[in-house]
């Protein structure tokens, strides 16, 4: 069992988030099953409109990529055709998790790296299914952006749903915190 949960909240189209991906791994390597990861994404945008509002270009994006080179992480020099929104490629890694936690990942790295380092636009199914083939056990049938996706979004909307009513007396109190003495807690292996 796991010492630690830890909530990996990222975004594909993020070059902060591609840029800490050495960090994780680093984690990940490091203490192994000892911490149990979540993926949650974020969605940046849905619609590209949203940053060409804010006065975004495929150009200015991709120079500003350019600043997180530094960090270690191959970013292309070559702008897209135009810019793309997050919110399809975050709903096809919510389906790969509800289809197994293990395939989030490998479909987050995949995402991330066909993000920075090609012209793919990733807001469109052709260029997430390429890459969803690249990844062994992620087929497009059962990561699509189709049916799998919708059900996804389906179950995001409800579970945002149960968060926003009303909670029942049960959660309105505060748990205490558990008071540790030294050498009471389980330290984690190296």
């Amino acid at each position: 069992m796991a010492l630690i949960r830890a909530a990996h909240i990222t975004d594909p189209g993020c070059p902060f988030a591609y840029s800490g991906e050495a960090l994780v791994s680093a984690l990940r390597w490091r203490f192994g099953d000892q911490i149990e990861w979540r993926i949650v994404t974020i969605g940046l945008a849905e619609d590209p409109a949203y940053y060409e509002e804010k006065g975004f270009t495929a150009e200015r994006m991709t120079t500003a990529w350019l600043g997180f080179r530094d960090r270690g992480m191959p970013f292309t020099v070559a702008p897209r055709s135009r810019v793309t929104a997050t919110g399809r490629a975050c709903r096809v890694i919510v389906a790969a998790r509800l289809e197994s936690p293990a395939l989030a990942r490998p479909v987050l790295r995949a995402f991330h790296f066909a993000w920075f380092t090609t012209g793919l636009l990733l807001d469109e199914d052709d260029a997430l299914r390429s890459v969803l083939e690249t990844i062994p056990g992620a087929t497009p049938t059962c990561c699509s952006t189709g049916s799998t996706t919708m059900r996804s979004k389906r179950r995001t909307s409800a579970t945002a749903q149960k968060r926003a009513a009303p909670r029942g007396r049960r959660h309105t109190r505060r748990a205490r915190p558990r008071r540790v003495t030294r050498g009471s807690a389980t330290p984690l292996r190296p």
